[in-house]
């Protein structure tokens, strides 16, 4: 009779270990069915969000977000793009559902987060990286 094959659990993607502070067990998050690192695994590669660079602007002025800079991998395309302002004096966000949307900055000096997600023409969304992430600051 031959013996049974070990199980192993399949290897990290894209995601740095978690140690847990005084226990010497390190995690490693590999994804849930139907998640952004199991569709990776299945070679559906996550596509990446570039929120584009930190901005300082004036009070009053127009901003453009830059998401242009966002791909996506083995020969999908990104579809869709989905902007969302995190942290800071709230904003009419027009166009949260392009490339580049636009907003008047707040007239008073403040700090603004936008978190940009994309999705693939495969189906696969972006996962949250500090690239997906656009900061301006209004003066």
């Amino acid at each position: 009779m031959q013996e049974p094959s070990p199980i192993v659990p399949p290897p990290p993607i894209n995601q740095p270990p978690v140690v847990q502070p005084g226990s010497g067990v390190t995690c490693v998050n590999v994804g849930s069915i139907g998640s952004p690192a199991s569709n990776a695994m299945n070679g559906n590669k996550t596509p990446i969000a570039n929120a584009g660079p930190s901005q300082t602007v004036s009070q009053g002025s127009l901003v453009t977000l830059d998401g242009t800079g966002s791909f996506a991998q083995n020969g999908a395309t990104i579809v869709s793009y989905s902007w969302v302002q995190t942290s800071g004096t709230a904003v009419s966000l027009n166009g949260a559902n392009t490339a580049r949307p636009t907003f008047i900055a707040p007239t008073n000096s403040t700090a603004l987060s936008f978190s940009l997600t994309v999705t693939n023409s495969d189906g696969v969304q972006s996962i949250v990286t500090p690239q997906s992430t656009a900061s301006v600051i209004v003066r």
